[in-house]
C-alpha cells in the first residue's frame, strides 16, 4: 500500500531505489531508464561526487555518485553490476549510481517542502511517501542535478540525525495511525 507522508496528493508513478541505507525515489516523469553500468571515464578536477561520464545513446552523461552527491556515507563501489538511475533534471542529465533498483510504484505525488525539516532549506527534496511500510523520500531532479562540476557537494548534504529521526517519527504516527 502505498499513500503520502506529506499533504499534497496526486497520482504519479515513482520509481524506488536505495542509496547509502537511504529508501529513495523519483517521479517516472523525470527517469530516462535503469540500468547497469557498463563503462565510465573519469574526469579530472571533478567534484568527488562526479564519477566520470558515460555514454547513452551516443551522447555523453555525466555519473554522479548519489551517495556522495547528498553527502552520506556508503559511497558505492563501482562496477559493471553497479545499478544507476538515468534522469534529467533543470536542464541536465545524469546517470545516479545507486545501491540497489526497487522498482516501480503508483503513488501519491506531493510538493510540500521538507527541505527545513531535513537540512535548514538546502535538501534536494519535494515530499516523501509511504509504500510497503516504508518512507521513501522524494528527490527533486533540477536541484539534485544543479551544480558546478567543480563545486563541493556540501550545500545538499543530508543531516542524518535528522533524517532519522524524522524516519522513525513518520513512522511512529504511521503506527499510531494504523491502530
Amino acid at each position: 500500500m502505498t499513500e503520502a507522508v506529506t499533504n499534497q496528493p496526486g497520482p504519479g508513478m515513482l520509481l524506488l531505489f536505495r542509496c547509502a541505507g537511504v529508501d529513495f525515489a523519483l517521479d517516472v516523469d523525470s527517469v530516462e531508464r535503469a540500468s547497469w553500468l557498463v563503462a565510465a571515464q573519469p574526469l579530472p578536477e571533478a567534484s568527488d561526487y562526479v564519477v566520470g561520464v558515460t555514454a547513452l545513446q551516443g551522447e555523453s552523461v555525466l555519473l554522479v555518485d548519489l551517495a556522495r552527491r547528498l553527502g552520506l556515507e556508503g559511497a558505492a563501489q563501482y562496477g559493471l553490476h553497479t545499478p544507476l538511475v538515468w534522469c534529467r533534471g533543470g536542464g541536465r542529465r545524469a546517470a545516479l549510481a545507486v545501491d540497489e533498483i526497487e522498482g516501480v510504484a503508483a503513488a501519491a505525488v506531493n510538493g510540500a517542502d521538507m527541505s527545513e525539516l531535513l537540512c535548514q532549506g538546502r535538501a534536494p527534496l519535494l515530499g516523501a511517501v509511504r509504500h510497503d511500510g516504508r518512507t521513501w523520500l522524494l528527490l527533486d531532479p533540477a536541484r539534485l542535478l544543479a551544480f558546478d562540476l567543480a563545486q563541493e557537494a556540501s550545500e545538499l548534504r543530508l543531516d542524518r540525525d535528522v533524517l532519522q529521526r524524522w524516519l522513525l517519527a513518520g513512522e511512529a504516527a504511521q503506527d499510531d495511525a494504523d491502530e
